[in-house]
């Protein structure tokens, strides 16, 4: 916003600072006499909007003193920037007021931004353990590329600004297809009616009305016929850019790049042209159809319409996440949510308007000849359902099993930290308890012993199981057999990758044990020595002679022990079957748990169902000895 003068002298133009100001929605106001008097206003030259090349939109995600980060609204990328790239506060304002925002915007975490957008290539970081993998501690070793894109000219906007997670559908009807066997309120949905996703121009807003803008400009006689981006793009934003404008552009704009030396493989900057050409519309509308049968790009970038999801207990409704689980049958409700950075199509506020099974309506259960005990985690006398937790000390994660409340006796008694037994069966592929019925109230240890020992948590158990893990070895591909080379010494190396089918992985915790106040980890175990029984044997040669070959090869049994049993320290065999360790077990000295060694009820227990009040490293914890050598329970 500015003023325009004439120069008396030779006639021409001139733009001048302005002293009028704007108002909410960009309606120009005229200055205050009393200020322009006084001298308090000052003419100034207004920016009322940016270009909307190269402009993006996102959410800040962390603030430091000197730099941020922001997610990308468009893409699941962080995009960095440093204080300096914001625009002054007064042109903030204008800006803002153009847009019909009216007050003051702090710059939060959570906030909406507006950024011009400019690719620096790509950061390459080395291999190793700089990240993890998903199979395996170290992850890949191969190098990582990620890309560097800088946010420069940032509006700081209110949150409501930028949606980043869009509603496409709600109140959508569909039927409980299957459900996760291994997690509890998950499964997949079959909808009634199919939904359709959003298209290019709703997930790239700005680039739609820049495009939009421009054919609109360059149509004119005196408008331009070029745009040029200032800074680069990154090679994913260039191809949006050039797929959205020979969709929308049907023929009449052309993309081409200037090169920049120093920038690598990356085209340049990208320049988008209006190309006039003979035919007019006929001929634009044939390129465009030649374009969509050659390539299909109409329908490359936009998602497919979707009539099966997947939904989680995130996706519930409050008051259904303490209900009975979705089932297989049920007829629910849902809003169907896109998310604008990754594309995927989420399930949101589901709730379950019909089930198949109705009360009092049988439910097959399979038998899987299986039991145990536990305590009753949770119960929901409204609807006949509970939950159990299972007490198993060699478990990786604490089980909960689902289990319906008896009907005849108001719920049979049970109540919320009862001890029970149960039998485990199959309700379609899900584990449930049968038959519980309550046991002696400390069946269950709920209260620390005594004699506890106590220790600090040093690391926390995984929860997950890698005994399946495969065994990685830095000389394999020296010992395979396609490596021979000629007389090389590795010639003869025998592959031992292929005696060990599975490797004893580190998915235990570990205690470190600070006082044992009784020694119930310091007990001596005799070792079966051989030559002690073969001196006791000696005396009677007569029994050795009538020996039988079956009497003396248990002999030998109970003579030789095994290199496993000697070297194991994760509790393989019994206290009673297992040799003496090296020593004595004394304090400072660590021992082995899983997350099924924790107490389950009584002071000092986890209480979360799902397992987030765990102890945690650091943690002062007691215990007592477990069955197995060097480990623990009821921690």
């Amino acid at each position: 916003l500015f003023d325009v003068i004439k120069e008396t002298v030779d006639g021409s133009y001139r733009a001048i600072p302005t002293l009028h100001t704007i108002g909410l929605g960009g309606t120009i106001e005229e200055p205050n006499q009393k200020d322009v008097e006084s001298e308090k206003a000052k003419p100034v030259m207004r920016m009322l909007a940016t270009t909307s090349v190269g402009r993006a939109e996102g959410v800040l995600h962390t603030i430091k003193n000197d730099y941020g980060f922001i997610h990308f609204s468009e893409r699941p990328i962080d995009v960095h920037f440093k204080m300096y790239d914001l625009l002054p506060d007064e042109i903030q304002q204008d800006i803002r007021k153009q847009m019909g925002i009216e007050g003051p915007v702090t710059l939060e975490v959570g906030g909406a931004v507006q950024f011009d957008i400019c690719a620096h290539g790509n950061i390459t970081s080395s291999g190793g353990n700089h990240h993890r993998g998903r199979h395996g501690r170290g992850g890949n070793n191969s190098p990582h590329e990620r890309e560097n894109i800088r946010g420069q000219r940032i509006v700081v906007l209110p949150k409501s600004a930028v949606v980043v997670d869009k509603t496409v559908a709600t109140g959508v009807k569909g039927v409980v297809k299957v459900t996760d066997p291994k997690q509890l309120y998950a499964g997949s949905i079959d909808l009634e009616e199919e939904a359709k996703p959003m298209s290019l121009d709703e997930r790239h807003p700005l680039v739609a009305q820049m495009l939009d803008a421009f054919l609109e400009e360059s149509s004119q006689p005196n408008g331009r016929k070029a745009l040029v981006y200032r800074d680069t793009l990154s090679m994913k934003d260039d191809d949006i850019v050039v797929e959205m404008a020979k969709l929308k552009g049907k023929g009449l704009l052309e993309c081409s790049h200037i090169p920049i030396p120093g920038i690598g493989p990356h085209p340049g900057r990208l320049c988008i042209r209006r190309v006039e050409k003979e035919g007019g519309n006929e001929e634009a509308t044939s390129t465009e159809g030649a374009l969509e049968a050659e390539t299909g790009k109409k329908g490359k970038k936009d998602a497919k319409p979707k009539s099966n999801l997947r939904f989680d207990k995130s996706s519930l409704l409050d008051e259904l996440k303490d209900d009975v689980p979705p089932a297989p049958g049920d007829v629910v409700s849902c809003d169907i949510v896109q998310s604008r950075r990754t594309g995927s199509i989420l399930v949101r506020n589901m709730k379950i308007i019909e089930r198949k099974n109705v009360e009092g309506e049988p439910v097959e259960v399979a038998s899987a000849n299986d039991s145990g005990i536990g305590v009753i985690k949770d119960v929901v006398p409204k609807r006949n359902f509970g939950f159990i937790s299972v007490l198993d000390d060699n478990a990786v994660r604490r089980e909960l099993l689902f289990f319906h409340l008896p009907k005849d006796r108001r719920g049979g008694g049970l109540r919320k930290g009862d001890e029970v037994k149960f039998d485990i069966g199959m309700e379609g592929a899900k584990r449930i308890a049968t038959n519980v019925k309550k046991v002696p109230k400390g069946t269950i240890p709920s209260a620390a012993s005594k004699n506890a020992c106590l220790g600090y948590i040093l690391m926390e158990p995984s929860h997950t199981s890698l005994s399946d893990t495969p065994f990685r070895k830095t000389h394999s591909s020296m010992s395979s057999g396609s490596d021979k080379i000629g007389n090389s010494r590795w010639v003869d190396t025998k592959d031992e990758s292929k005696k060990t089918n599975q490797v004893d992985m580190p998915e235990q915790g570990c205690i470190l044990l600070l006082e044992d106040k009784t020694g119930m980890f310091q007990k001596k175990q005799q070792r079966r020595r051989g030559r002690k029984k073969r001196s006791e044997s000696v005396d009677s040669t007569d029994s050795m002679d009538d020996a039988s070959g079956d009497d003396l090869k248990s002999v030998g049994s109970s003579d030789d022990l095994s290199s496993d049993g000697e070297l194991s320290s994760d509790g393989g065999s019994s206290d009673n079957d297992a040799p003496e360790n090296k020593g004595i077990v004394n304090v400072l000295s660590h021992l082995g748990y899983r997350n099924g060694s924790i107490a389950i009820h009584g002071s000092g227990a986890t209480s979360a169902m799902d397992g987030s009040t765990n102890p945690r490293r650091g943690d002062l914890v007691s215990f007592v000895k477990g069955r197995k050598r060097n480990t623990v329970r009821d921690i």
